[in-house]
């Protein structure tokens, strides 16, 4: 699990679940393009680790207007976060365009 030095000097960690349809999202796009389809996992990668450094960097989910929970985007995809204790959660990943409510249904 990655661990770095947070701006208060504390130490957070990022946890990363398996359901973050990161794979879904990749099979999607590659439909069309692999090219693209590298890209955009490669960024929902990479863009969390920003988060270990700045874990206030995300915008609040406006539909649950929690401080602790937030969101970045990436490409057109919001990825969004929980900040608990000194542990950062991605708690899912989904399209701008759908709906909220539907991000933590079952596909």
């Amino acid at each position: 699990m990655p661990k770095r030095d947070c701006l208060n000097g504390s130490e957070i960690n990022l946890v990363i679940p398996g359901h973050t349809r990161i794979e879904a999202i990749a099979e999607y796009i590659a439909r069309d393009s692999q090219f693209y389809a590298e890209s955009v996992v490669a960024k929902l990668f990479h863009a969390p680790q920003v988060l270990l450094k700045y874990p206030q960097i995300g915008r609040v989910v406006p539909e649950l207007n929690q401080d602790s929970v937030r969101e970045i985007f990436v490409f057109q995809f919001r990825l969004i976060y929980e900040i608990q204790h000194e542990d950062i959660h991605v708690l899912t990943i989904i399209h701008g365009k759908r709906l909220f409510e539907d991000a933590f249904k079952s596909d």
